[in-house]
């Protein structure tokens, strides 16, 4: 998997790794960055699991229905991966969440994807998140950033 150098895997929590034999991993990564003049983290959360292919599609729409409430995300597929994404504008009025999947409404914040190995029961969960808002003109090269990310996973056969 191609992975941006500025990203570093968090330790200083308990909860930002976890493994469970060979069925489960997950880890968060963060970058500071600069943005006007204000420091902005960003988040990448990866899950690496294993699920049965044929509920794929049940999978696919519970996950990107509890984080954006929809259920069908944008798809790319190639050779050796089914990829399902999706982005948006997430923001919480006191614990009320609100979603804006529409860019022209606003800048997407976070960045949600399901890739499915098609030789395997192999699934990768990735979501970015950037805690403020980019500008209009960034929008377009992190969707790129995120798709890079997303179309240069590869699985390992037979591990």
């Amino acid at each position: 998997m191609w992975f941006p150098e500025e990203y570093q895997v968090s330790h200083e929590n308990r909860e930002d790794y976890g493994v469970n034999n060979d069925s489960y991993e997950s880890w968060w990564a963060v970058y500071n960055e600069e943005v006007e003049g204000k420091k902005q983290a960003n988040y990448i959360k990866t899950e690496f699991l294993t699920s049965n292919p044929a509920d794929e599609s049940i999978h696919v729409e519970a996950l990107f229905k509890r984080r954006f409430g929809l259920s069908v995300p944008n798809k790319i597929e190639n050779s050796q991966t089914r990829i399902y994404y999706q982005s948006a504008y997430i923001y919480f009025k006191g614990t009320e969440k609100h979603v804006i999947v529409d860019k022209k409404k606003h800048i997407p914040n976070t960045y949600l994807a399901h890739v499915a190995d098609k030789r395997s029961n192999k699934i990768l969960q990735i979501s970015f998140d950037s805690s403020d808002k980019y500008k209009c003109s960034d929008e377009e090269k992190k969707q790129d950033w995120f798709l890079k990310m997303l179309k240069n996973i590869h699985f390992n056969e037979g591990k």
